[in-house]
């Protein structure tokens, strides 16, 4: 089954809340990768350095 525009919109808008405070390269980055690609990306910048 296809997305429709809005289903499209909607992932895309989401995606680009969680990741509006990064910087503009690290947003490009992540705005290409796939859904799986992006939450494991996404954890390894928000988990604090130990």
């Amino acid at each position: 089954m296809q997305e429709t525009a809005t289903q499209v919109l909607i992932r895309v808008s989401k995606k680009w809340y969680r990741i509006r405070y990064l910087d503009p390269d690290t947003r490009k980055r992540l705005m290409l990768l796939s859904e799986e690609e992006f939450e494991v990306e996404l954890q390894g910048l928000l988990k604090p350095a130990a």
